[in-house]
């Protein structure tokens, strides 16, 4: 009986930090308006934007970086890179609407799980 509460716990313990990640990475997906470009569930095809679903987690996280260091640059990634700068408010105020490297990896995760 204690091996099945034991097997049970560890289970859970296992499966629980996914579930989170998949729903944390989910909501950036929508918060971060990823679906303006790569569609409401982050499946849908369409033109001269990559398919992000699928990918390995890895190449995300490296292919948002480069995006949005500079180094990979294209019509494509100028609109990343253009929605998710440090930009002034029309009150001169900085707003931050960067990606953390946290959820740059939480993005990278929830789409590598998409099948």
């Amino acid at each position: 009986m204690r091996l099945a509460y034991r097997y049970i716990l560890l289970t859970s313990l296992l499966i629980l930090p996914l579930t989170i990640a998949a729903t944390t990475g989910k909501q950036l997906y929508k918060d971060k308006q990823c679906q303006i470009c790569h569609g409401v569930s982050g499946k849908e095809k369409i033109q001269g934007m990559p398919r992000l679903w699928g990918q390995k987690k890895l190449y995300l996280i490296n292919q948002m970086d480069a995006i949005l260091s500079g180094n990979r640059d294209n019509n494509y990634s100028q609109l990343m890179k253009m929605n998710y700068a440090k930009v002034k408010s029309d009150k001169g105020q900085d707003y931050d609407k960067t990606l953390t490297k946290g959820e740059i990896k939480e993005l990278a995760e929830f789409l590598s799980r998409l099948k």
